[in-house]
């Protein structure tokens, strides 16, 4: 089995996931990482565009939840205001286990979730590996240190491969 690491779509932000998008590509459920994707990893709580954002998601019918690498605190904190229920902390992406419990959790078929994350090794392979739709959003993180470098110039040849796949789609 080939592995996948090229994400089904690149946004900028989370706020590029609408409803809209979602229900044209047949989502039910999205998946969506914490840290560097809905907030900055020094925030503690979601700001009011995260909260309004996530209302708009579930007031179309989708389902919404957290999949984190994160502690159980920092996700149970972040979701105070949000209130999921679809949320898990410690989840050892990118291995499959975790997606398909929250897919069966959320009562959906792999192909009708979406998973949304800043990272390719971890959010964009995971959901690949179970035939989850997988947007990747370019980091929120403002500081860039040695490891999110690196990190990045290991994404860039699959990023490179996305864009190229959107350059022969247009055409």
């Amino acid at each position: 089995m080939a592995i996948d690491l090229v994400p089904d779509l690149i946004v900028s932000d989370i706020h590029d996931v609408t409803p809209s998008l979602l229900l044209n590509n047949n989502i039910g459920g999205v998946m969506v990482d914490l840290d560097n994707t809905l907030a900055c990893y020094n925030e503690r709580e979601p700001g009011d565009d995260v909260i309004e954002w996530v209302r708009s998601i579930r007031e179309s019918g989708i389902k919404v939840g957290i999949i984190s690498n994160n502690k159980q605190e920092r996700v149970e904190q972040f979701n105070a205001k949000l209130g999921l229920r679809f949320n898990v902390a410690r989840a050892n992406k990118p291995f499959k286990r975790v997606y398909v419990e929250v897919a069966r959790k959320m009562g959906l078929a792999h192909d009708r979730i979406a998973v949304v994350g800043d990272q390719i090794f971890t959010d964009v392979l995971g959901g690949n590996n179970v035939g989850m739709f997988t947007i990747m959003i370019i980091s929120k993180s403002r500081t860039w240190n040695s490891l999110l470098a690196m990190r990045r110039m290991l994404e860039m040849p699959f990023i490179k491969q996305y864009e190229r796949r959107m350059k022969k789609t247009k055409k």
